[in-house]
């Protein structure tokens, strides 16, 4: 039912955080920091997905508590990477996944 689709969006939204937090490191490495601020809003995010989809893994009764808190984390990681889609494919790809996990958690809170 509703929490095994929960736990996939949220799997999917920490893998493309993965992706994209790869490719913040990459971009570090070569001197450029101008994603520094998307690399800090991607890594409160991966976090806060994982424990997400391990709550709705269990249709835990927390799930509804946090799903807000969730919600938020991923509205500011979208916001981040929307600032970067155009140049960066992997930050566009992690902000449609937050905002898939945000449109799926409004049907929890």
């Amino acid at each position: 039912g509703k929490p095994s689709g929960l736990v996939k969006v949220a799997e999917e939204c920490e893998a493309s955080g993965r992706v994209c937090m790869a490719h913040c490191l990459e971009s570090f490495k070569g001197g450029d920091t101008t994603l520094a601020a998307c690399a800090a809003s991607v890594e409160a995010m991966r976090p806060a997905c994982d424990a997400l989809a391990q709550l709705a893994a269990l249709d835990s009764r927390h799930v509804k508590a946090f799903a807000p808190v969730c919600r938020d984390i991923c509205l500011d990681c979208e916001k981040e990477c929307r600032k970067h889609e155009k140049k960066h494919v992997v930050c566009k790809d992690c902000a449609d996944a937050c905002a898939k996990l945000v449109t799926a958690l409004k049907t929890v809170a």
